[in-house]
């Protein structure tokens, strides 16, 4: 290569990374942009960031909103912590579930994950702001980068009542202190156990062929344990849901722990790719699960790995209980208990039994959780099991 080339090279390069910058420069002006004003405490802050479309929903990034307005935003796994004005809230990134140090909500769109940053809906953020830290956020009208001009007239605001989740989405109340496990014995005398039918509104869980889905079956079930487990013993029973309404994972479990139950039961149904595969499977909690929370990157919730330990084996105990009262009262096959990672036990201060109550996709067995007889002999089926850790004889486990 000549010098004269090689010169004509260099400024050929030169050019068209001016030109590049150029355009750039030229994107930004017109990028649109948002701006927020918040009152948290006395000071009024302000915030102006980008707008992101997400199939065609307009999004901003929740990290550096909070960070503008002098909060920490930290991500971890599969949620963020956003620490503002004295309060802590945690969000699920492909979620819509919402646990803060003043409660636990839901909101409209799922929180989205791009790099290091967390993304909430524009519609979310004053809702967000009001129901985690009481802070109320000004939205500003949408313009390009450098002007945001204060919406002027009333302003949108997203009521309470529109959000999915809790029937009465304030009745939560703040999140309890976190305690070693309660033995389920101390049932006995008085108590509380909750109930958690699986699934529910737009998440309908599996679907057998004949159209029964399992949000309605574990409905069914929990209504009717509830009734078998007060009339068999002098404690409360308490629902998670009792109607067909969203309920994430994590309101589930905060419920539970906000009312000091000694027992959580999450009700669901089972499903295979097996259509042969039928009868009953009860889960319980794993100690990696328990003690780091390492579904979702939660903090450790236990300094101590005895009472997580106490927790499991407990649970154990009820579930294997529980296989005993359904196999008497079913005479379904029984396909063992076993430990999982389901996010409902993830933070719990008691027991918990996940109950698959059947395979909806087994035709026979399908009809047969249909019908309300075969679902009164569930409930009472789990209600015995139930009743057999309280007075102390619980069912020995199989030797393998």
């Amino acid at each position: 290569m000549t010098r004269r080339s090689f010169f004509a090279l260099v400024l050929t390069a030169f050019l068209c990374l001016s030109a590049l910058h150029e355009t750039n420069a030229a994107g930004a002006a017109t990028r649109p942009m948002a701006s927020f004003q918040a009152s948290v405490g006395e000071e009024s802050r302000t915030a102006t960031v980008e707008l992101i479309d997400q199939d065609g929903a307009p999004y901003v990034s929740l990290t550096s909103l909070v960070r503008q307005l002098k909060g920490e935003c930290s991500l971890f796994a599969a949620r963020g912590q956003v620490d503002l004005g004295g309060q802590t809230a945690w969000v699920h990134v492909n979620g819509v579930g919402v646990n803060s140090s003043l409660g636990a909500f839901s909101i409209r769109k799922p929180v989205l994950r791009e790099g290091d940053s967390l993304l909430m809906a524009m519609a979310d953020i004053e809702a967000f702001f009001e129901r985690a830290f009481r802070i109320t956020v000004r939205q500003a009208r949408a313009t390009s980068a450098g002007r945001a001009d204060a919406r002027e007239g009333r302003r949108e605001r997203v009521r309470s009542d529109d959000l999915p989740g809790f029937d009465e989405p304030d009745a939560l109340g703040p999140f309890p202190t976190i305690k070693p496990p309660k033995e389920v014995s101390a049932l006995a005398q008085s108590g509380v156990i909750v109930v958690d039918p699986g699934h529910g509104g737009s998440d309908q869980g599996a679907e057998g062929r004949g159209g029964l889905t399992e949000k309605e079956l574990t409905l069914a079930v929990a209504l009717k344990l509830q009734q078998a487990l007060q009339k068999m013993l002098n404690v409360n029973v308490l629902l998670t849901r009792g109607k067909d309404v969203l309920l994430p994972a994590e309101a589930r479990s905060h419920f539970a722990n906000y009312h000091d139950a000694a027992l959580l039961v999450s009700i669901h149904a089972g499903a295979s790719y097996a259509t042969v595969a039928h009868g009953f499977e009860l889960f319980i909690p794993t100690d990696d699960v328990a003690l780091t929370g390492a579904l979702s990157g939660t903090p450790s919730m236990f300094t101590d790995p005895a009472p997580v330990q106490a927790r499991v084996r407990q649970s154990r105990e009820v579930a294997t209980a529980i296989a005993g009262g359904l196999s008497q009262a079913t005479d379904a096959a029984e396909r063992g208990v076993r430990q999982s990672r389901c996010r409902v036990f993830e933070g719990l201060n008691m027991p918990g039994v996940l109950v698959e109550v059947g395979c909806l996709t087994n035709g026979a067995e399908e009809a047969l959780l249909e019908t309300e007889a075969y679902q009164d002999l569930v409930a009472q089926g789990i209600a015995e099991g139930i009743q057999r850790i309280i007075t102390g004889s619980p069912r020995e486990e199989p030797v393998p």
